[in-house]
């Protein structure tokens, strides 16, 4: 995921390319974290920092990704999360009034819950 931050973005295609696979990523880490639950926990400090930069891209189908992936890590370390709720929270408010892209402010919903329990 560090490396599609590093991609040269020329045209409209590369950044497609490059929230393509920023998404994929994503998505490849929340199955990881659903799987391996609590041994993920040694990596997830160094994980959230990439998802926040994720965010700061401008793409609503790569933000979906990283907010499921964000739901997987509250899932694995529960009540350790609130170390980065403050940071989250921007880019949870922005999804939930994201309703353009419901997707996104679906899985914002989703993650408030996961947030709560």
């Amino acid at each position: 995921l560090m490396n599609t931050f590093q991609m040269q973005v020329m045209t409209s295609e590369d950044r497609a390319e490059q929230s393509e696979l920023q998404g994929l990523l994503c998505g490849v880490f929340t199955s990881l974290t659903n799987k391996l639950g609590a041994r993920i926990q040694p990596f997830i400090e160094h994980v959230m920092q990439l998802f926040l930069q994720v965010f700061n891209q401008q793409e609503a189908s790569v933000h979906e990704e990283a907010l499921m992936a964000v739901s997987a890590v509250v899932t694995v370390i529960g009540d350790q999360f609130k170390v980065y709720a403050e940071q989250i929270m921007p880019v949870l408010r922005l999804g939930l009034t994201n309703h353009k892209e419901y997707e996104v402010c679906s899985v914002a919903v989703g993650l408030v819950g996961d947030m709560c329990r």
